[in-house]
């Protein structure tokens, strides 16, 4: 196992994945649609029914947002690609990258990125700020407004159709006691006192 952790850290690739916000929001979604079901299964508070249909909602609405990071991360990086690449002009070294794909492929070989001179490689930093901010706005926009008005208008008749409606509890708004400030008592008129007496 630790041999495994070291070869993972050592690996270029999966560095330059954790490194990016696009490798973060998708680890970061796969490990909710994992653990947050799980830890509403071993909750000892609620019944195994309530239980599933909990952590199957769960599971689902990850999903969706899973779904969503991949079809708006793409569009936003190759946007943030375009706004930024005019840095790449009259750098003679990166002057062939006109495309997100181009640039992509430069980026794989770090001994490309290596080989750059200074001001090349300001250019190149740019450029690949401007894909990682690309992927910041993408993952907020995807996460924080689609995916919640998605999984609203989705998610229920998903379930419905998984066959598991959530059943009413009849209880539900009906207190359980009855508080002295909620109970209607009847008060009686002050009497008028004479201050004259």
């Amino acid at each position: 196992m630790s041999m495994n952790i070291k070869s993972m850290m050592k690996n270029e690739g999966f560095a330059k994945f954790a490194g990016g916000a696009v490798g973060a929001v998708y680890a970061t979604t796969v490990l909710k649609a994992a653990v947050r079901p799980a830890f509403i299964m071993a909750d000892k508070k609620n019944d195994a029914e309530t239980k599933k249909y909990t952590a199957t909602k769960e599971f689902l609405y990850q999903a969706i947002c899973l779904g969503i990071a991949a079809a708006f991360l793409p569009f936003f990086n190759r946007g943030g690609f375009q706004i930024a690449k005019k840095h790449l002009q009259g750098q003679t070294e990166l002057a062939k990258i006109t495309k997100f794909k181009e640039f992509k492929e430069f980026k794989k070989d770090y001994k490309n990125i290596e080989a750059l001179s200074k001001t090349a490689k300001e250019a190149y930093v740019k450029v690949n700020g401007g894909i990682e901010l690309g992927s910041f706005i993408g993952s907020i926009i995807g996460l924080t407004i689609v995916a919640p008005q998605i999984s609203h208008k989705i998610l229920h008749p998903m379930m419905k159709a998984m066959g598991m409606e959530k059943k009413e509890d009849k209880n539900v708004g009906k207190p359980n006691e009855i508080y002295l400030a909620d109970a209607k008592v009847p008060t009686e008129k002050p009497e008028k006192i004479n201050v004259n007496a």
